[in-house]
């Protein structure tokens, strides 16, 4: 995709916990109807080769760093406070950054597991994204229910 004169082009990341490759029609899957994500995938870029941890928390923070894990890791559930985020870098370079769904990096750790890391992740107000509306924003061993009235913080 080229990009002409001043115009920088939009940018949507998509990132789906226990989704596979093939659960996507633009990636020759049957088995589901995603006629919206084919439509993105056919008409933007598309990362082919990428590699994600068996957890969704550790691939979160490759994804927010750019970072293997053993470069930035202080707990499950955390990411360090000081550590710059691809919304930072987004903002940093001009664009309007919003992130929803899952955070889970500020601090995971129940009271009696790891207790002097608790609270000390990254909060997502510090995250580099303009606005935000995410789950499991804080201690997330008292997120409540993500499906019926989820705890939300925008």
């Amino acid at each position: 995709m080229a990009v002409t004169g001043n115009r920088r082009p939009n940018i949507v990341l998509i990132m789906s916990d226990d989704l596979g490759y093939e659960a996507i029609g633009a990636n020759g899957g049957t088995s589901y109807a995603t006629p919206v994500l084919d439509g993105m995938a056919a008409a933007g870029i598309r990362f082919e080769n990428a590699h994600v941890q068996p957890l969704c928390t550790p691939t979160r923070v490759q994804l927010m760093t750019g970072k293997y894990n053993f470069r930035n890791y202080i707990g499950f559930g955390l990411i360090a406070p000081d550590e710059v985020t691809f919304g930072h870098l987004f903002s940093d370079a001009g664009y309007r950054t919003c992130i929803a769904g899952k955070w889970q990096l500020h601090s995971y750790n129940p009271p009696d597991e790891m207790p002097e890391a608790r609270s000390t992740g990254q909060r997502i107000e510090d995250a580099g994204f303009d606005e935000f509306c995410v789950w499991h924003a804080h201690h997330t061993e008292e997120k409540g229910s993500r499906y019926k009235s989820p705890i939300i913080y925008e």
